[in-house]
């Protein structure tokens, strides 16, 4: 084996355990700190709203949104492919009648004590953005 040979083959090793080391270890956190500072902007943008006026603090419909998006936080680094299967899967083995989540029922009475029109749809608007970002979580955060 020539000298030639032998450096094409430590740095091709070294390249590989570089792309390795930025794939597997440090991108999957840039990927949860940024998923979770979106979901800190979002929800910023929420509490800014229910002090301008719009909603009370105490209103059931803000009060779940604001629990959804901590437990999203929180549990960022839980959320993926395989823990959202399994979660479905043990849901309809223990739960087979049920069609509904308890969360989603109380969501939809909460919105429907709503009376503004208006502040109705732009709490179903954040919640909108709250699933498309925990879809995007899930799709491209490279945890299976």
């Amino acid at each position: 084996m020539d000298v030639t040979a032998l450096s094409t083959i430590v740095q091709t090793t070294i390249g590989l355990l570089v792309f390795g080391l930025i794939c597997f270890w440090l991108w999957p956190g840039v990927r949860v700190d940024s998923f979770r500072q979106n979901l800190f902007a979002l929800r910023d943008d929420l509490f800014d709203y229910a002090a301008s006026g719009q909603i009370s603090f105490q209103h059931p419909a803000y009060r779940l949104l604001r629990q959804s998006m901590n437990g999203f936080i929180r549990y960022a680094h839980r959320i993926g492919v395989f823990q959202i299967v399994m979660t479905v899967l043990i849901r309809r083995v223990t739960h087979p009648a049920k069609q509904k989540y308890d969360w989603t029922r109380k969501w939809e009475q909460a919105l429907e004590s709503v009376k503004d029109r208006e502040v109705r749809t732009r709490l179903e608007e954040f919640h909108s953005r709250v699933g498309l970002m925990v879809a995007e979580r899930v799709v491209l955060g490279l945890r299976f």
